[in-house]
């Protein structure tokens, strides 16, 4: 385990120690989705209003990957470096119950939620184009994480079905 990953699985089991005493409800976790946000980016390109090349090449871009986008969000709706960082909470944090089914749902939704956001970005063209350009290089670099949240995915479900 790297040591940032050490200093990351100490801070967090900390801070999941300390939650019990706090004097505030902390809110339930609602497993939303960005399902309005991805359908609405997907039909703005369906319908070709792109009016610049950055849309135009967000377009391109995303429009090929449809299905895979849409076979993630409905597989969210469904139900290595992290297995290390799961080992160093654990030792921090004692006996805990960790669902590798919620591990995996955070981790997609984060990168489903950033990617509708970059592309939201690109298609509204209210920002400067710099901004754009940026935001659209972070739709490229979402699409390109999907197999390695997978194989993170995987790693956590091999380490927590060993752990006792």
């Amino acid at each position: 385990m790297l040591r940032g990953d050490r200093q990351v699985a100490t801070l967090v089991a900390d801070v999941h120690a300390c939650v019990p005493r706090l004097a505030v409800t902390l809110p339930d976790e609602t497993f939303e989705v960005p399902v309005d946000g991805l359908h609405r980016c997907l039909a703005s390109l369906e319908a070709g209003r792109a009016t610049d090349w950055l849309a135009r090449e967000a377009r391109e871009l995303v429009l090929p990957e449809r299905a895979v986008l849409l076979g993630r969000l409905e597989a969210l709706l469904a139900g290595g470096e992290l297995a290390s960082v799961l080992d160093g909470y654990r030792r921090r944090a004692g006996r805990c119950d960790l669902d590798p089914d919620v591990i995996a749902f955070v981790l997609l939704r984060r990168n489903l939620e950033d990617l509708v956001d970059w592309l939201q970005s690109v298609l509204e063209g209210a920002r400067p184009e710099a901004q754009r350009e940026a935001d659209l290089d972070g739709v490229r670099w979402c699409q390109a994480r999907w197999s390695e949240l997978d194989e993170r995915v995987r790693a956590v479900r091999a380490m927590l079905a060993r752990r006792p």
